[in-house]
């Protein structure tokens, strides 16, 4: 129960409701999108498994838009690679006691903790569903994309379900 002057809280449903409408425009552009260009990744509501989707007859823009999401894969999670250096800053590794030994102890730590997040990202899976986020984003527009930490496990939610 709110208190006097404590503005009252929303469920999550009555949130979802309320941003109906401003999802609507959103959501009828990425159906006509996907329809043309990709028909499976944003289904219209109520189809069943035994309707077909319609065939675009042609395969320039399927084939651009997974080049252009792999693309964007390949910038923002480079396989082999961080996407991230840790380095000390002048500053900190002025303060650090010690000689220059400190600080090659410190930068090798922080190259061991970038290589286990690296491993952690490749043994997590978290590529693939990188990769179908990308492809809502480049073609929709939107995606909510979920980490969910106790299980390890990520998720990518389209736009018409969130």
């Amino acid at each position: 129960m709110p208190y006097e002057g404590q503005p009252k809280t929303e469920t999550a449903a009555e949130l979802y409701a309320r941003y109906a409408q401003a999802r609507f425009l959103y959501l009828q552009r990425g159906y006509s999108i996907s329809e043309l260009m990709y028909p499976g990744l944003l289904a219209r509501p109520g189809l069943t498994s035994a309707r077909t989707f319609p065939t675009p007859f042609q395969g320039v823009g399927v084939s651009s838009l997974t080049h252009f999401s792999s693309l964007i894969m390949l910038t923002a999670l480079p396989p082999g690679s961080p996407f991230f250096r840790l380095v000390m800053d002048r500053v900190t590794a002025k303060k650090l006691p010690g000689d220059a030994k400190t600080e090659q102890v410190v930068n090798e730590q922080l190259s061991m903790f970038e290589r286990k997040m690296l491993q952690e990202i490749d043994t997590l899976g978290i590529r693939p569903v990188a990769a179908e986020a990308f492809l809502h984003w480049a073609t929709v527009g939107n995606a909510l994309f979920v980490f969910y930490p106790k299980s390890g496990k990520c998720r990518v939610f389209p736009l018409a379900n969130y």
